[in-house]
Formats: structure tokens, sequence, C-alpha cells
């Protein structure tokens, strides 16, 4: 299930307790003189879109959240960002919604080396908020490292 392509009432009936929100968090910074700036975007998403594919009644896929936390590219140039406490406070803006309206299991799906701090800060917090909630999230690299 695409939450960007569904209405808000296909949304209201998928089940609160089976559903797993699938967020997937990457940067739009430099990679080089070789790659895009969107090369963590490009494949986070491509690695989440499978997952969906995957299991598509049980996973409620988010759109990539493309801005990172990338202060440390900043030299570099081609780099958009944001602070770290703004983007703690982004992930957790992200699926605070979607818990509160009864959602228990959400994935944070991390393709940037940058986010995963603030990632595990964000879900820290979340997780005093919300103790019913199974709240996790990795780096896609982290998930399939035996397979990589």
């Amino acid at each position: 299930m695409k939450f960007a392509e569904m209405t808000a009432p296909e949304i209201g009936d998928a089940s609160r307790d089976g559903t797993v929100i699938l967020a997937p968090i990457a940067a739009c910074e430099q990679h080089s003189r070789h790659l895009p700036v969107f090369t963590d975007t490009i494949l986070a998403t491509a690695v989440a879109e499978g997952m969906e594919r995957n299991a598509p009644e049980r996973i409620l896929l988010l759109p990539t959240l493309w801005m990172g936390a990338s202060e440390h590219h900043l030299p570099f140039g081609g780099t958009l960002t944001a602070t770290l406490p703004t983007y703690e406070a982004m992930l957790m803006e992200l699926v605070t919604p979607l818990l509160a309206d009864g959602f228990r299991r959400v994935v944070l799906l991390n393709g940037h080396g940058g986010n995963i701090d603030p990632l595990h800060v964000a879900l820290r917090r979340l997780d005093r908020m919300f103790p019913r909630a199974i709240l996790t999230g990795a780096a896609y690299w982290e998930i399939a490292a035996s397979e990589i």
C-alpha cells in the first residue's frame, strides 16, 4: 500500500495492528563528482518500494523523506540539510500522526549514514510517547548485511 496513492478513507480502513508503516528516510547531498545529489534518496526509495512490493497487504509505504542530517557534507557543496535537532523532530513528526491514529508498527528505513544517530534519538523519544507501539529503524545496508 502506497500512502501517497491512497485516499484518506482507504488509509482509514488499514489494519492498525497488522499494518507496518515503512518510512524511508534519506538525504540530498553531494556524492563526489560522479553521482547525483539524490543518490541516497534514490537507493532508499528503491529498497522501500521493493519491500512494499513483496508485502503490499501488510506494508504502508510512506513517501521518502529526502531531507537528511547532512551538515558534514556542507563543505563540499551540493547539499541540503536539516540540523540534528530539526531532523530528530522531523522524524518524530513524520510518524506521530499515524501512531496517534492507532497504527502500532513503524520501521524507519534509513538510506544515509548521517541519519543514524538522530534516528535512534527520535525512536527513543517516540517509544516514551507510544509505549504500546513497536518502533524500529536501521539503514538498509545494516538489515541486509549478510546478503551484501
